[in-house]
């Protein structure tokens, strides 16, 4: 989920409220958060959700994060920070999911310049 202003870096208490927002996302809808990687300009998350499409689960996942960045001081009312979109996949085997796990591990967090 990218953000969608490149100029607005999340600084690392913006990403730990996202990363919470995710894992109270997951816990209120009883979903399994397998990995996630919270960066200064965008969000990986791998998570099993019956019953939901990817896009639906990603949308669920921006409102909760922007709610409490908002609660919290760090985004305003009408400021957007996420892409109207985002890049969501199916993982239908064994081997799709672990090198997913794996890239969303060990992806390198990119600073800004």
């Amino acid at each position: 989920m990218p953000n969608k202003n490149p100029s607005h870096y999340f600084s690392e208490e913006e990403c730990l409220i996202i990363e919470n927002a995710l894992k109270e996302v997951c816990t209120e809808r009883q979903w399994t958060l397998h990995e996630k990687s919270v960066l200064s300009n965008h969000v990986h998350v791998v998570v099993t959700a019956q019953d939901i499409s990817p896009e639906s689960v990603m949308k669920l996942f921006k409102a909760k994060a922007t709610m409490r960045l908002r609660e919290s001081g760090f985004v305003g009312t009408e400021e957007k920070i996420w892409t109207q979109h985002g890049s969501t996949k199916y993982l239908f085997d064994e081997r799709a999911f672990q090198t997913v796990c794996e890239y969303v591990r060990t992806q390198p967090e990119q600073k800004p310049e």
